[in-house]
C-alpha cells in the first residue's frame, strides 16, 4: 500500500476550508498541507468555492515549461479530445496515458480538469 503523506482528517479539514471560501494557501497555513495538494483534493472531489467563483485565468504558460525541476507538457487541444473520446470508451487513465505517453497521474488530473471545465459550463448554460 502507498504512503499517504496526509491523513484523511486533514484532507477533510481542507475540502471543508474551501467550501468555506478559503484559498489554497490559506488552507496550507491552517492544515500543513501543501497548496498544491489542497488543489488537487479539491479537483477529485469537485469541491468549489462556495460562491461558485472561478479563480482569475492565468496567462498562458508555453507548450514546455520547467516546473520543481521537472519538465512539464501541456495537453494539447487534440490530446484533450483523445483524453475525452478514450474516456467515454471506458478506457483506464493508465491505457489512455500509455496512448498519449504519458505519466498515469497527468492523465487522471487532465480527466477531472475537463470534467470541472465541461461542469462549469453546464452550469453557464442552465444559469
Amino acid at each position: 500500500m502507498p504512503f499517504r503523506k496526509y491523513t484523511d482528517d486533514q484532507i477533510r479539514k481542507a475540502l471543508e476550508l474551501r467550501l468555506k471560501g478559503l484559498s489554497y494557501g490559506q488552507i496550507e497555513m491552517r492544515t500543513g498541507m501543501k497548496a498544491s495538494a489542497v488543489a488537487w483534493y479539491c479537483l477529485f472531489e469537485r469541491v468549489e468555492l462556495p460562491n461558485g467563483d472561478i479563480a482569475a485565468p492565468r496567462p498562458a504558460l508555453p507548450m514546455r515549461y520547467t516546473r520543481n525541476g521537472n519538465i512539464v507538457r501541456r495537453f494539447t487541444a487534440e490530446e484533450d479530445i483523445v483524453v475525452m473520446r478514450m474516456t467515454i470508451e471506458g478506457k483506464s487513465a493508465g491505457s489512455i496515458a500509455r496512448h498519449l505517453n504519458r505519466p498515469r497521474t497527468s492523465v487522471k488530473g487532465r480527466i477531472a480538469t475537463l470534467a470541472r471545465k465541461s461542469s462549469r459550463m453546464t452550469d453557464k448554460g442552465a444559469a
